[in-house]
């Protein structure tokens, strides 16, 4: 984040969410069986993945993107920073010249959007990472990112260095959104 503003439904997905669906491997694999409601639900992804809806969302999920980043950044301060979180940024590593292509256009969206993009060169990507070998085209960077450790994350919410269970009471146990009726 906030890098990540392109909603999932995006054009190109569906093409590229039917070669991946087969695939155990994948970052979108489901389990073959005969379903209304995932045809239902493949249907109305079909239909949001356009132009005009990533327009409408990208704005959004920015300012989402955003909120979330100033929300971690006070409980990093806050905790001690338990959890590793750091703004190093991201670096998305194109391997071919239409990789870089369509990477560049997301550059551009960001750029557009008010957030920090560059467009590196190979070398300009090595020398960001100079221990990582790569063999790129070229590379997308987004400076104002941030990671934590996932699991260091959630050992420091329940505190006491066992994840939180709804068995044990953890917090998540008695967690309700902001709001929440009882």
């Amino acid at each position: 984040m906030p890098s990540h503003f392109i909603p999932l439904a995006a054009p190109g997905m569906v093409t590229l969410a039917l070669r991946w669906m087969g695939n155990p491997e994948s970052p979108f694999y489901l389990e073959p069986r005969w379903s209304w409601d995932l045809i239902g639900w493949a249907w109305r992804f079909c239909r949001a993945a356009t132009a005009g809806r990533v327009a409408q969302a990208a704005p959004l999920l920015r300012e989402l993107n955003l909120a979330s980043r100033a929300l971690f950044e006070e409980l990093a301060s806050r905790e001690g920073n338990r959890f590793g979180f750091t703004r190093k940024g991201l670096l998305m590593l194109c391997r071919t010249e239409r990789a870089l292509h369509d990477e560049a256009k997301t550059v551009e969206q960001a750029r557009r959007l008010g957030l920090a993009a560059e467009l590196l060169t190979a070398r300009q990507a090595a020398e960001l990472e100079p221990n990582v070998h790569m063999t790129i085209a070229g590379a997308a960077f987004f400076p104002d990112d941030c990671h934590l450790s996932p699991r260091d994350f959630v050992l420091g919410l329940e505190g006491n260095g066992r994840p939180p269970s709804p068995r044990r009471g953890g917090p998540c146990a008695h967690a309700k959104p902001p709001g929440a009726h009882p």
